[in-house]
């Protein structure tokens, strides 16, 4: 029986093909040889073509060899959204090395964290982050850490080729996800790993998006997550150019209909939710038809939005994708031509989907089960985590496996039916969240007895903690605790503190019998004139509630950052000046905003 079940599954995935083995580091280069001149990269600091990149990359490598890098070690990369980012991870894995990005704006608990549990000791980092993190690379001195200045390398180093051998098995890169037992996990992705990514082989709609339908890009993906990964291997590896837009502009509708506009790209990369948003606006509507592919993952996708894309741009291609950070960003794919009957596409170049039973057996074609996802995409594993690994990673049909805890149906014609989570990790608006972790950090706080955290819907899903604990907690000292050992877009926007937990007849938190966290009444201030009015039915619109007032904390009641971008750009039309995200952020209310 497992036998026919195996012909089944396989005899429906015709994936597999020749991929040439290369070392990661070939990627670039290969590209640098084959058009020097063409443009790599554009940056708010600098542009770069394919040989300056390629040379700069090669003197970062030399420096870090000569700080004893060497395959298998780990570089920690803190960039900020410039062209020196791609130059510090491409002259990482020049040096033989993974590179393994950290934001230089994370908390030091977090920052402290990732250094210990990776064993890295070379740092590789700009002037600007020396100087605005200080006090940070101070704290950490009991490290010992190497840190490198990537602007004093490329300067003081020669930019000729270093070729060192590399093995396909070799760390390529390391990314520090959400973990459920309160500390991030690393995921350790290998050379081949990410040279089958990339590979223009004509079985991968994920290349297809980025190369075949576009040639300048859009990278709006945090550095620190594997998005960023696609949006700067694929396109460079194929000859293509990337524009790097900065955190203001990614929240800026205006900045990054302007980046599209004046730098002419075609092919732009991101969640539903963020494009979502931007289609409704007048100025990022005005490009879409300048759109050659669009390619969106990491949320369920919206049939309407294929529509609305369509509607502006009858000839855009879009492709919706599917991929944990542990399977080297995407495992499946599809370009949609049909609103009603979007999936999570089929597997890419050498890779193969199966379901499994809590057991991990096989089950047949068509039975809902967890996804697991095969063959050359699956990484090795996760830093330090030998029972963790034991329990996601795996061999079948002899391949190695990874069971993803997503729960899907494989159809007869290899397309993938996604039907939810099994455990509590979540995507919220594109990025993966374990909801243990957050509640781990809020029940190390003093007096708090136990806590849970739940993903809360409104017209943006936003994340709600309650908690019980022995005394009144102030909610913002509980904030800025969760803030010290959190990134920004894990600590909840929402908080309520409950005399017990309601819980179900087995003993486990009964989620549904949780209160609404809402405004009380009380705290509801109507607008005093009719800017106010105005500034208060809009933001209703957006964040999607009933009512609120001018005194309103608008992210407490569910605005989100992907929300807010909306709510400065309709501000901006509605009033005719700039309202920018930072402002939302330094005046969270009604009342300040009219300011």
């Amino acid at each position: 029986m497992a036998s026919e079940i195996e012909n089944e599954l396989l005899r429906g995935q015709d994936s597999a093909c020749e991929v040439p083995e290369r070392p990661a580091w070939r990627l670039l280069q290969d590209s640098a040889h084959a058009h020097p001149e063409r443009m790599a990269l554009v940056a708010r600091d600098r542009s770069l073509t394919y040989g300056q990149l390629n040379a700069e990359a090669n003197a970062v490598g030399r420096a870090l060899v000569e700080h004893g890098a060497a395959p298998e070690t780990m570089v920690a990369v803190m960039a900020d959204r410039d062209s020196w980012a791609y130059v510090m991870r491409e002259g990482a894995l020049k040096a033989g090395a993974a590179f393994m990005p950290i934001d230089p704006e994370y908390p030091e608990e977090r920052v402290r964290y990732i250094l210990e549990d990776s064993g890295a000791r070379l740092v590789l980092t700009v002037a600007d982050v020396l100087e605005r993190r200080g006090e940070l690379f101070s704290a950490l001195a009991d490290l010992e850490l190497d840190v490198i200045d990537v602007g004093e390398a490329v300067a003081d180093f020669d930019g000729s080729d270093l070729d060192v051998e590399v093995g396909p098995h070799d760390l390529a890169y390391v990314i520090y996800t959400s973990g459920s037992t309160g500390r991030p996990k690393g995921v350790m992705i290998e050379n081949h790993n990410l040279v089958n990514l990339v590979d223009d082989n004509g079985k991968n709609a994920e290349v297809a998006g980025f190369v075949h339908h576009g040639s300048v890009s859009l990278a709006i993906a945090a550095l620190t997550f594997d998005v960023s990964v696609e949006e700067e291997f694929i396109p460079l590896a194929n000859g293509n150019t990337v524009v790097i837009a900065t955190n203001d502009d990614i929240m800026d509708p205006a900045a990054i209909a302007g980046l599209i506009r004046d730098n002419d790209v075609t092919m732009i990369c991101c969640t539903p939710s963020y494009l979502s948003n931007l289609i409704e606006l007048k100025t990022f509507a005005s490009v879409v038809p300048q759109l050659r592919s669009v390619l969106v993952g990491a949320e369920a996708f919206p049939p309407d939005l294929f529509s609305r894309l369509r509607q502006l741009n009858p000839d855009v291609v879009v492709t919706n994708s599917y991929g944990p950070t542990e399977c080297t960003c995407a495992a499946t794919a599809l370009e949609i031509a049909d609103a009603t009957d979007v999936t999570i596409g089929g597997p890419l170049a050498n890779y193969h989907v199966a379901t499994v039973d809590d057991l991990g057996r096989l089950l047949p074609l068509g039975a809902v089960g967890e996804l697991a996802i095969l063959g050359e995409g699956v990484g090795r594993g996760y830093i330090g985590r030998d029972d963790l690994n034991a329990r996601s990673f795996f061999e079948l049909l002899g391949m190695r496996a990874y069971r993803s805890g997503d729960l899907v149906r494989i159809r007869e014609d290899g397309q993938v039916e996604y039907r939810g989570r099994i455990d509590d990790q979540v995507k919220l608006r594109g990025l993966r969240v374990e909801l243990g972790e957050i509640e781990s950090v809020i029940n190390a706080y003093p007096g708090v007895r136990s806590s849970v955290v739940v993903v809360a819907h409104g017209q943006s899903d936003y994340l709600a903690a309650y908690f019980t604990a022995d005394e009144v907690v102030d909610h913002e000292a509980l904030k800025a605790h969760m803030g010290a050992y959190l990134t920004a877009y894990m600590v909840p926007q929402a908080i309520m503190q409950l005399d017990e937990l309601p819980l179900t007849a087995n003993g486990k938190v009964d989620k549904k019998a949780l209160p609404e966290v809402q405004v009380t009444a009380d705290e509801i201030v109507p607008p005093e004139n009719k800017v106010q009015e105005r500034i208060c039915a809009i933001a209703t619109e957006v964040i999607g509630v009933d009512e609120l007032g001018i005194t309103t904390d608008l992210f407490a009641v569910g605005l989100s950052s992907i929300g807010c971008i909306r709510l400065c750009a309709l501000l901006g039309d509605e009033f005719g000046v700039s309202v920018k995200v930072a402002d939302v952020f330094a005046r969270k209310t009604v009342r300040d905003l009219e300011q």
